[in-house]
Order: structure tokens, then C-alpha cells, then sequence
């Protein structure tokens, strides 16, 4: 049971870098075409959730162990 849990977390943290990846080459090439005000918010909250992501899953991952 542990080891799945390690796989899945692995699993979560894969999935986070290949997001974070494509949405780095989405953002390199509709830089140009969204509209700079609203795009800009709309970047840095989304940058912040793929980046913030991670850690919140390790924090679950932890609070499951303990049960």
C-alpha cells in the first residue's frame, strides 16, 4: 500500500512538469494574440496553481499516510 501511494505521488509530480511544460510552449505562442491586460492576471493565477499544485498534493499525500 505504501509503494502505491509513493507511485502515485511520483505520478502527480510528472503530470505537474508535463503541464507546466505545455503550458510554457502554449504561453511562448499566444503571447502575442491574448489581449495583454486580461492575459496577464489570467497567466500569473494560472503559473501560480500549476506551481502551487505540487506541494498541495504532497501535502495530502502526507495527511494519507497518517491515517
Amino acid at each position: 500500500m505504501e509503494k502505491l501511494k509513493e507511485d502515485q505521488m511520483i505520478n502527480v509530480i510528472v503530470a505537474n512538469v508535463i503541464a507546466l511544460c505545455v503550458y510554457v510552449f502554449v504561453l511562448n505562442n499566444l503571447w502575442d494574440v491574448m489581449p495583454a491586460d486580461i492575459s496577464l492576471l489570467g497567466r500569473l493565477l494560472s503559473f501560480s496553481l500549476i506551481l502551487v499544485s505540487p506541494f498541495i498534493a504532497y501535502k495530502l499525500y502526507k495527511r494519507n499516510l497518517d491515517y
